[in-house]
């Protein structure tokens, strides 16, 4: 289920900007779609780790357990995520696409897109 949506919502993308927008839009799509979907996947294992311990806690001692274990995942989460998202999406962008060897004509409507996603 999880695993269909960012291959589906580019796909919608795709047909709605090559539509509307032209292929220079369409042709910024790809690094934007790598920029933000990397970064994602740099920090799936958040959620999977998070199972894992929360089940573990659960089978230990219940729900105070779980409560418990819950928290520094959660915590780690948060902060995580407002470390990506201030610094990278909103200062560091344009670097990353740089990095990426993405033309200099594609890079606004690509950090557009990565911050949009």
């Amino acid at each position: 289920g999880i695993f269909l949506a960012g291959p589906l919502m580019s796909n919608i993308d795709n047909a709605i900007v090559g539509r509307s927008a032209g292929t220079a839009a369409l042709a910024a799509l790809s690094p934007g779609t790598v920029l933000s979907d990397q970064i994602l996947y740099l920090f799936s294992f958040l959620g999977r780790a998070t199972t894992g311990m929360t089940s573990r806690a659960y089978a230990r001692g219940g729900h105070v357990e779980a409560k418990k274990a819950l928290r520094r995942p959660l915590a780690c989460s948060f902060a995580v995520g407002l470390l990506l998202l201030v610094p990278s999406y909103l200062f560091l962008t344009d670097g990353m696409l740089e990095l990426l060897r993405v033309a200099p004509e594609l890079r606004p409507d690509a950090a557009a897109y990565a911050q949009i996603r």
